[in-house]
């Protein structure tokens, strides 16, 4: 193993699949967790968002929650309807004002 660090970000260079798997699948809870992005996290308002949040309880619910409503195929099918009227009226839109795409695209993309 090395560890380098760049542009302030510490990192842990593993090279042999032994340790890989003894560390990532083995010992995941322990050694596995998001950065901390204080950029998006605390000055956008984000850190509240899934991909924010550290490993712990409050994370695991927030995936739960998510996984019952857009986890499987079977709940994934039942947006299919909403999905492809909205491609076709970005789609319409484009067309019609294409020059408007930040706007348009604007709309799918607010929290």
């Amino acid at each position: 193993m090395v560890g380098v660090s760049i542009l302030g970000q510490d990192m842990l260079v593993i090279n042999t699949e032994e340790i890989a798997v003894e560390l990532l699948d083995k010992k995941s809870l322990k050694y596995s967790d998001r950065p901390n992005v204080a950029m998006a996290g605390e000055l956008v308002g984000w850190k509240d968002s899934l991909g924010m949040l550290s490993l712990g309880d409050r994370f695991r619910k927030h995936r739960k929650m998510i996984h019952q409503v857009i986890g499987t195929p079977a709940t994934t099918a039942k947006h299919h309807a909403v999905q492809e009227r909205e491609v076709r009226q970005l789609l319409v839109k484009l067309l019609e004002a294409p020059h408007d795409f930040a706007k348009h695209i604007r709309r799918y993309v607010q929290l």
